[in-house]
């Protein structure tokens, strides 16, 4: 059984190498940090075994190697103390843009949707989640601000569009528009 501090580093080791250029992993100029961890436990996720008293070079925010006594000439050292190390995780179904009930969605100024929505991702990452397949809405904006390096969140594989069947959960089309047939009455 994991302490929960064991956990919380775990979690933080895993945003910090796998989120998108969050945790100041970029300096000015687009020169790339380096950074080690040392003394680590590791779990790979592809081996099933726990690799023990282990160091991971972080070159930007990619790992550049991992194994037991590494060095670096200039860079950042964080004292794993025996700590766990696991692969970020990857939430397959997320909506960046839908972080409030529907009403206050369609109530609330942008700039208030974009806030959160920006808020939300620094979330994620410290709950461990590095990688989102965003299900549907205008995430691009948001994308590229974590892409560059100014907002703190996972990497964003967009869809863009909503996908859905007629008269399901993403069918926002006005009862104006539905085809009449009859006095007064719509059919689907």
């Amino acid at each position: 059984m994991r302490t929960l501090g064991e956990l919380m580093m775990m979690l933080f080791f895993a945003s910090l190498l796998m989120g998108g250029n969050s945790y100041g992993v970029k300096k000015s100029g687009g020169e790339k940090v380096t950074i080690i961890i040392k003394d680590i436990n590791l779990f790979d996720g592809s081996s099933g075994k726990i690799r023990n008293n282990i160091d991971v070079l972080i070159v930007g925010n990619r790992i550049a190697k991992i194994g037991k006594n590494l060095k670096v000439q200039e860079g950042i050292t964080i004292e794993g103390k025996g700590k766990y190390m696991t692969p970020g995780l990857i939430d397959n179904h997320w909506h960046s843009q839908l972080p409030l009930n529907l009403m206050e969605l369609i109530n609330c100024p942008a700039q208030y949707l974009t806030s959160i929505a920006t808020w939300e991702c620094g979330q994620m990452l410290m709950r461990g989640v590095t990688t989102i397949r965003d299900a549907g809405g205008n995430c691009a904006g948001l994308k590229r601000a974590i892409d560059e390096g100014y907002v703190t969140g996972p990497r964003i594989y967009p869809s863009q569009a909503l996908i859905g069947q007629y008269s399901g959960h993403v069918d926002f089309r006005n009862v104006n528009f539905f085809q009449r047939s009859g006095v007064g009455r719509y059919h689907l």
